[in-house]
């Protein structure tokens, strides 16, 4: 996802944070990307079970944001 939305010219702003897993598998990965004003988060995580895993899109105006000391 993070790599689709660099392609589109969205900037990673700061690394990609990741944490492994006990079998050295990626269990959670954050990225923050920003564009036109707007700042996508996006979060992958997997279960607890080790099936599943989930991707999070969150998008924020920046605009919107100011005053909140949220960045």
């Amino acid at each position: 996802m993070v790599g689709e939305l660099r392609a589109r010219d969205w900037q990673q702003s700061g690394g990609l944070r990741e944490r492994e897993n006990l079998d050295g598998v990626i269990g959670e990965a954050h990225a923050i990307l920003k564009q036109r004003g707007w700042s996508v988060s996006a979060q992958y995580g997997i279960a607890e079970d080790g099936k599943t895993s989930a991707i999070t899109l969150t998008a924020t105006d920046l605009a919107c944001m100011e005053g909140t000391g949220w960045e």
